[in-house]
């Protein structure tokens, strides 16, 4: 499902064209529960902090400006 709306994106020009099935990759492996429970245990990041960094890594940097 990642991976159709990348191309989606991709192709109303909103998203720089890119790897979309390594980004989906990318992003899937951001949400594991394995890696968000470490950065909220042993990290000590907040809800928001995650979020918001998920938000430019997936959303600002691939957004075509």
């Amino acid at each position: 499902q990642i991976v159709v709306l990348l191309n989606e994106a991709i192709a109303r020009s909103e998203v720089t064209p890119l790897d979309t099935a390594y980004t989906a990759d990318a992003i899937l492996a951001a949400m594991s529960p394995a890696l968000l429970q470490y950065q909220r245990g042993e990290c000590g990041y907040s809800v928001e902090r995650i979020i918001a960094g998920m938000q430019r890594l997936f959303v600002e940097c691939i957004r075509k400006t």
